[in-house]
């Protein structure tokens, strides 16, 4: 099976999720069909004769595909479930799970509480957490004592209680996989990926994540590393996740991937012939054109708009997105079904996820930073979507993404060596667009 979106190019296809109900909603625009795997059967009735580049679409349209100069009144945001509801929550969709697979079984262990208290999430006044890039943590032998300690905590903890690191997976499978309709609505589900939605819900689903670990340590200022990806130093799997000794482990990944092998930003199952120095340029050129042209088009950078009732299967990422689904594609196991990276179902049971996420929440601050911190949507659709999560006290609370823009008061991303490359050539390239960050000390905060 399929997705329609507007392509940005042969690595768009996003991961081997597979949304199987065909939800009877209106496309919003035209359409190509991208065929996810070579085993799927696509009938040519069911193909599109359109070939647009989305990336090119966009240039053309000059941004107005984009943001635009004026608030936009409409009230259409995406709001989160009644967990309060038996409901609220179903069975996840993956095609490449048997249907009932305990894998699919991602709702939260609270659903269906009448007692349920839901209370709206205020970022708390706490020390300002730093997160530093794994090439540095990796010599941290305290840090990296105190890091494997909470994950292993975490995975300690009671089955059904949601800090548990199955729970927090789950998170992410019942979000990303169909599990929680809209307003009761089977026909239109939630969906935090190819679209404006991506990249504020995953900043979400970091600091939730961060401060358990922080709490189950007594440490309320510790900070997940990044996986600096867009940096040469960077284009391999951290060894700090390769101990099969360590907490961090995880058995289903593609270990012919393992270093030294170079990560390919446009890996779809099939590995690239061309030389490691050459692999990495075209990363590093791809990254950079990523920001160059994102930063007059927000849309082309964080994903098509997406508001309550519309079918979030019709959308397109974001090009930070398409460089992170390849990521996860090339760190998870090759074959059906792709654990753990390589399914939204299970993404986040590999301890890689969260490096990798930091870092695609460090490249948005960067991108921000970029914009001069300007509003990338001027959309209240946008800013009033809400989510709920887990905080370290086992509370649930409501998210909003706006208050997710200025957390300047909680998360530093300092880079003193193995700075980004590509950060580097999108300022030169963009130079006036936004504030210049020394290569030798970034300090992005968000």
């Amino acid at each position: 099976m399929s997705l329609y979106f507007l392509s940005p190019g042969p690595s768009a296809c996003p991961l081997e999720y597979h949304p199987a109900s065909n939800h009877a909603l209106p496309p919003r625009s035209s359409r190509i069909r991208c065929t996810l795997n070579n085993d799927e059967k696509q009938s040519p009735s069911s193909s599109s004769p359109i070939t647009v580049d989305r990336r090119d679409m966009l240039l053309g349209l000059g941004g107005l595909y984009g943001a635009t100069t004026g608030m936009n009144a409409r009230a259409n945001p995406i709001m989160p479930p009644d967990l309060n509801e038996g409901a609220a929550c179903k069975i996840a969709v993956e095609d490449n799970f048997p249907p009932g697979s305990d894998f699919l079984k991602c709702c939260p262990p609270y659903q269906g509480d009448t007692t349920l208290v839901v209370t709206d999430y205020t970022f708390p006044k706490t020390p300002l957490r730093v997160r530093r890039p794994i090439q540095e943590v990796v010599n941290d032998s305290e840090y990296m004592e105190k890091f494997k300690t909470a994950i292993k905590k975490m995975k300690e903890l009671p089955p059904t209680d949601p800090r548990n690191f199955i729970q927090q997976s789950k998170i992410h499978c019942a979000y990303c996989n169909e599990a929680y309709p809209q307003n009761g609505d089977v026909n239109a589900t939630i969906s935090v990926h190819n679209s404006w939605i991506f990249l504020p819900w995953h900043r979400y689903y970091l600091h939730f994540f961060e401060r358990i670990l922080g709490s189950l340590i007594g440490d309320d200022t510790f900070a997940l590393p990044y996986w600096n990806f867009d940096n040469p130093d960077g284009m391999t799997i951290p060894t700090i996740y390769t101990d099969q000794n360590s907490s961090l482990y995880d058995t289903y990944r593609d270990t012919s991937h393992y270093p030294p092998k170079i990560v390919d930003y446009k890996y779809k199952y099939t590995d690239t012939d061309v030389t490691d120095d050459d692999l990495i340029a075209e990363n590093l050129a791809y990254m950079r054109k990523t920001f160059k042209e994102g930063v007059p088009l927000p849309e082309l950078f964080m994903g098509d708009q997406l508001r309550a009732m519309e079918n979030p299967s019709l959308t397109s990422p974001g090009q930070l997105e398409v460089i992170h689904n390849s990521i996860h594609m090339w760190v998870g196991e090759r074959e059906l079904p792709h654990r753990d990276m390589g399914t939204f179902v299970t993404a986040s049971r590999d301890c890689i996820f969260y490096g990798l996420h930091a870092n695609v929440d460090r490249l948005w601050s960067f991108y921000r930073a970029l914009r001069g911190n300007r509003l990338e949507f001027k959309d209240n659709d946008w800013l009033d979507a809400t989510f709920v999560f887990y905080d370290e006290e086992k509370q649930v609370v409501r998210c909003k993404i706006s208050d997710s823009l200025n957390t300047s008061k909680n998360v530093l991303h300092l880079c003193r060596v193995h700075c980004t490359m590509a950060g580097r050539g999108a300022q030169k390239e963009d130079e006036g667009q936004g504030p210049r960050l020394h290569s030798a000390s970034e300090r992005v905060r968000r």
